[in-house]
């Protein structure tokens, strides 16, 4: 586990609908060892599993905290989160939201800069290509005028992005 757990541990009880129930089946006791037992199993990826002190540990924080309750529930005890504990685990899910959707904003930027780059070259391009067919001298000054100003314009701007990085 990561020295997030706590967060993480309140992340899987929100999308959990804020409840986690031990399940008794069999001759399983009722007590808040194996409902920490049980919560550490499901909570827990297969090859990062944590111990039932540590989930101990990260439910006492969550507790101290005013962020989950314990309690008696239909086929055992269980832990709910508290109301304060589902705006912070809310709060902290539209926080996530929001870093996802600046992070894809500043891809979609990122490519209509390149796209702008792509056409930058491309007037340069034909630029280019009216100065090597200009009739006339002015045409020719005039076209490599125009090339200069693109050049000057796609380093002023920053050029690529390949280029700035």
């Amino acid at each position: 586990m990561t020295n997030h757990e706590w967060a993480e541990l309140l992340e899987y009880l929100y999308e959990s609908g804020g409840l986690f129930e031990s399940d008794l089946e069999g001759d399983v006791e009722d007590t808040p060892e194996e409902l920490r037992r049980q919560l550490a199993n499901e909570f827990s990826d297969p090859g990062d599993s944590i111990s039932e002190s540590e989930m101990e540990r990260i439910l006492d924080r969550l507790y101290k905290n005013n962020l989950v309750n314990y309690g008696a529930g239909e086929s055992g005890r269980r832990v709910q989160l508290t109301p304060t504990g589902f705006e912070v685990a809310h709060e902290r899910e539209m926080t996530e939201d929001q870093y996802e959707i600046q992070e894809e904003q500043a891809n979609a930027n990122d490519r209509v800069a390149d796209f702008t780059v792509i056409l930058g070259a491309a007037a340069l391009v034909q630029a280019a290509e009216s100065v090597m067919t200009a009739p006339k001298p002015t045409d020719l000054y005039l076209g490599i005028f125009m090339i200069l100003i693109l050049v000057v314009a796609f380093f002023a701007l920053g050029g690529p992005k390949s280029l700035r990085n």
